[in-house]
């Protein structure tokens, strides 16, 4: 889904991510201090009672930087926070399938999430009118599910994990080939743990 919505929506940064969960290079962590004016940002919160948080979010990326955000939520309209700011958006798209978590560590899916869900489009400027609803079947790009990918550092020995919006990079494995900027060199920190026997 999150390809998906980088393609069709030309998006160019992810919004309160990290390098383990980043689907795009460039990234704002929740330290970050704000976004960048204009940018067009993906957008994936925590689910459940978390929702509610976005409206945070929105009134610095969006009505305050003129951000574009599109964020896959679940489709929970008898919750104050879906009428509060999803219903302050541009678009709705509604996903027509079930979507299906894969569990990043172990080679397994999940199943059908229970929640149905959309993908919501705030725009540079603040809506005039109500949203539009819109259905959308995305297509299957045939990727398989994501496991997390560990590659060993041919110079320094390190083991790093490997952004998820990163291709496969070709052996043998050096850190400067990863692509996030803060990661890409032997010096720099772990991203999530230290593992090096």
């Amino acid at each position: 889904m999150w390809r998906f919505a980088v393609r069709t929506f030309a998006l160019e940064r992810d919004a309160h991510a990290s390098p383990l969960n980043a689907v795009l290079p460039l990234y704002d962590s929740l330290a970050h201090l704000g976004p960048v004016r204009g940018a067009r940002y993906w957008m994936n919160p925590a689910y459940g009672g978390h929702c509610g948080a976005i409206g945070s979010a929105l009134s610095r990326y969006v009505w305050q930087q003129g951000c574009t955000v599109v964020a896959l939520l679940p489709v929970l309209v008898n919750q104050p926070w879906w009428h509060e700011f999803v219903m302050r958006a541009h678009d709705i798209y509604y996903l027509r399938c079930k979507l299906k978590f894969a569990n990043p560590i172990f080679d397994m899916t999940t199943g059908v999430y229970f929640y149905s869900y959309a993908l919501v489009v705030w725009r540079e400027t603040c809506a005039t009118e109500p949203p539009r609803w819109h259905p959308l079947a995305p297509v299957d790009d045939g990727e398989s599910p994501e496991l997390l990918r560990v590659r060993r550092c041919s110079a320094c020995g390190k083991y790093r994990l490997l952004p998820r919006h990163q291709p496969e990079p070709a052996d043998p494995f050096v850190c400067s080939v990863i692509a996030d900027p803060a990661r890409a060199s032997c010096g720099a920190p772990h991203m999530v743990w230290r593992w090096d026997a």
